[in-house]
């Protein structure tokens, strides 16, 4: 937990707070053309003849002659004229190979499967249910406040407020607080926040849900203080919860009370979980008049103990709330806050 201030952090007895601070391939084939010629030497068709000059074949006559002209053997023989082997072959038009073949149509391996519906929060596959967030410098977001654990008549004495209001200046920063005063004169003051979140949220008739959330608040309470009937921090519980039904005071047996299961002060109930206390880490030596005191910003993350069942008409209530021992001037700021209602797997 963040405690957001200069002294160290205390906890509280059950809980603790914090404060802050193709690729593609080409292929080319070629075919190869071959030219062959043939031709025979130039040939003279016979034999050159031997004989001595002036001497024929022929028998000698009785003058003395030449033997006639001299023979040429024939006409050079040329042998034809060169083959030519024919005009050169092509070995056919190059083959493709066929057109390329696709291996048939890329399968898709069906449509993308969905995994049913989107739930409230993106990217997750979180049970069915509903995420609240909350920051009360956006207004008051449908909250309401209220106050019980108390004798009728006592209403002036305890002189209960509740609004929003600015953040004080040593929180550092600009913005709203949803602010709940009161003095304990009953010894058991209950001051509280409740919020309805129905079937447009998420939430279904008779489903079981699990509730947990973060809370931000601040607290003027110092740790280590004596006070009357209990310490201003540690004797002021912290609770958050839900209920099946709109929580507010009433009447029984001559005492206002909670129509839910609070608990009571240090012990949890059945719509309320003790989630800390009100004390907020400085030391009471060092901080003097408690009502002049330093607000102190403190944040804690909880889950509810109880698991709330949804009305017939789908609906759920939040509960924030004090529960103090402690009989002098209560006060707390509540900031923000984000509660998560888990749909249970029904039995």
């Amino acid at each position: 937990m963040r405690h957001h201030g200069n002294a160290e952090p205390r906890t509280g007895p059950d809980r603790a707070w914090t404060r802050a601070g193709r690729v593609g391939v080409l292929l080319a084939g070629a075919a190869l053309v071959l030219a062959v010629a043939c031709g025979d030497d130039d040939g003279s068709g016979s034999t050159p003849s031997t004989s001595e000059p002036g001497s024929t074949s022929a028998m000698p006559t009785d003058d003395p002659g030449t033997g006639g002209e001299p023979g040429t053997g024939g006409e050079s023989g040329t042998g034809g004229e060169p083959g030519t082997g024919g005009e050169p072959g092509t070995g056919g038009e190059p083959g493709t190979g066929g057109d390329p073949g696709t291996s048939g149509e890329p399968g898709t391996g069906g449509e993308p499967g969905t995994g049913g519906e989107p739930t409230d929060v993106p990217g997750t596959m979180e049970p069915p249910g509903a995420v609240v967030a909350w920051d009360f410098s956006d207004g008051v977001g449908g909250w309401v406040h209220g106050y019980a654990d108390y004798s009728p008549g006592m209403e002036e004495i305890i002189a209960f407020t509740a609004g929003l209001e600015p953040l004080p200046e040593e929180l550092g920063r600009e913005g709203m607080a949803y602010a709940l005063r009161g003095h304990n004169r009953s010894d058991d003051l209950f001051m509280f926040l409740a919020r309805e979140v129905g079937p447009e949220e998420g939430i279904r008739p008779g489903a079981a849900y699990a509730v947990s959330g973060e809370l931000w608040l601040a607290s003027r309470s110092p740790s280590g203080c004596f006070g009357i009937g209990g310490a201003p921090g540690e004797s002021v519980f912290v609770k958050a919860g839900a209920a099946d039904r709109a929580p507010e005071p009433v009447e029984a047996d001559g005492y206002i009370t909670m129509n839910v299961d609070i608990g009571i002060q240090s012990q949890s109930g059945d719509a309320a979980t003790v989630i800390g206390t009100m004390a907020n880490g400085l030391d009471c030596g060092e901080v003097g008049d408690l009502e002049t005191a330093p607000w102190v910003e403190m944040s804690t993350v909880w889950t509810h103990d109880v698991p709330v069942t949804a009305d017939d008409e789908g609906r759920v209530w939040l509960l924030l709330g004090t529960d103090s021992g402690f009989e002098g001037y209560n006060e707390v700021m509540f900031l923000r806050g984000i509660t998560r209602i888990e749909e249970l797997p029904a039995e």
